[in-house]
């Protein structure tokens, strides 16, 4: 059981249950609805965008050739040298 205790949610879903000709019920029930359908969509949405950044990423050419712990900082012996390139 759900109690609307927001003056102003309840407002809201007692017009839009009005100008639906639906009751509250039915109301709120399809809002939610269509809210987790397009939060699902979102989510494929965002996939899609970063697999496409991944493989753009994956393509592009590796413009320094040092050691990540070279490109970090450290020395051949694991001593980190903080500013040295």
């Amino acid at each position: 059981m759900i109690s609307i205790r927001n003056a102003e949610v309840e407002r809201l879903a007692r017009e839009l249950a009005t100008a639906e000709g639906k009751s509250m019920t039915e109301t709120i029930l399809e809002a939610l609805q269509r809210l987790k359908t397009e939060a699902a969509g979102e989510g494929e949405r965002k996939k899609v965008i970063l697999k496409e950044i991944a493989r753009t990423c994956a393509l592009a050419p590796d413009l320094d050739l040092r050691q990540p712990e070279k490109i970090l900082g450290y020395d051949d012996i694991g001593v980190f040298h903080y500013g040295s390139r």
